[in-house]
């Protein structure tokens, strides 16, 4: 008779992560409806001196309170730890806000650049948004499985909101680059507003290409998107925007579901949260408005340099 293998420390861990991931997915929302909450989802537990590397059911709430006082600010209590299979997982509970990452931030010069430019060659990494909009950033080349045809990918708040937080329509002008960074918007139009969706799966849109060229390689990382791949925790993700540049990050928490409000209407949005490498200058900031629609793409651990695996667009900061 066969001996039966004893499970490894890597296969307990990998099942102690599937069994969090469904653990957020079933229970996510129901810790969201408080209104104090603004998020969930899976990372490293915080201690005053930075991430202590136990991974944790992490929450981010807009303002902590005693048991007390959770009622009246429309919160719940989050206990210190949670049973999820057959292991104890502790709670992690942060003091943070979200917002869409459209606001652009104050110009510093008068030298306009290249990325906030009218290109005739349209790529990811410049700025674009809607014609009533203000400025985000064009993340990937992408192409329609109907009839081929090449189209922008940003976000929905990016391509579809307008400046007064009222939305758009499908068919509505596109311009690049943003009316913030050129008020000129009837000689800027790129495009047509094609498809958009806002929700769980992501806030993302896609518009056409009419009377520009396009290239689909990322401007400032020489590389093309060609690929989806799911973040995990730890993982090195760089991305090119229009405001910050090319910067890169380490993803901290996975699974993540954010409450986020667009103006006229909440939603919750699914994805994975970014915080500073380690290794970079600590005041230099990773994202800020304006970078909204830029492409994440994983990094080759060897080189240092993004690879042609996109994780998924920025959304909020």
């Amino acid at each position: 008779m066969a001996k039966r293998k004893r499970p490894t420390k890597a296969s307990q861990q990998n099942d102690l992560m599937d069994d969090m991931k469904t653990f957020i997915r079933t229970e996510g929302l129901r810790y969201l409806n408080a209104r104090n909450i603004n998020s969930i989802g899976i990372g490293r537990k915080i201690s005053a001196k930075g991430p202590s590397g136990a991974v944790c059911i992490q929450f981010t709430v807009d303002r902590k309170a005693t048991a007390e006082h959770l009622e009246g600010m429309g919160s719940r209590f989050i206990p210190a730890q949670f049973v999820i299979g057959d292991r104890i997982v502790p709670s992690d509970v942060i003091e943070r806000r979200f917002r869409p990452g459209w606001r652009p931030v104050t110009e510093v010069t008068l030298e306009k650049a290249e990325r906030k430019s009218r290109q005739k060659i349209v790529a990811p990494g410049i700025s674009i948004g809607h014609r009533r909009g203000t400025a985000g950033t064009i993340g990937a080349l992408v192409y329609d499985r109907a009839n081929g045809a090449p189209l922008l990918l940003s976000n929905w708040h990016v391509l579809q909101m307008k400046e007064d937080d009222t939305p758009g329509a499908i068919g509505d002008e596109i311009v690049q680059p943003g009316p913030y960074d050129d008020n000129r918007v009837s000689d800027n139009v790129v495009g047509k507003l094609v498809r958009s969706h806002l929700g769980f799966a992501g806030d993302c849109a896609v518009a056409s290409i009419e009377g520009r060229g396009f290239r689909p390689e990322v401007y400032g990382l020489q590389t093309v998107p060609l690929r989806v791949g799911r973040a995990e925790l730890d993982d090195v993700v760089m991305k090119s925007g229009r405001t910050t540049e090319v910067t890169r990050g380490i993803v901290t928490r996975i699974e993540v579901q954010t409450k986020m409000n667009y103006g006229e209407r909440e939603e919750i949005i699914g994805g994975f949260e970014i915080g500073p490498h380690p290794d970079d200058d600590a005041d230099r900031e990773i994202s800020m408005g304006g970078d909204s629609g830029a492409a994440w793409m994983a990094v080759d651990p060897d080189t240092g340099k993004a690879i042609d695996v996109m994780l998924g667009l920025h959304f909020a900061g």
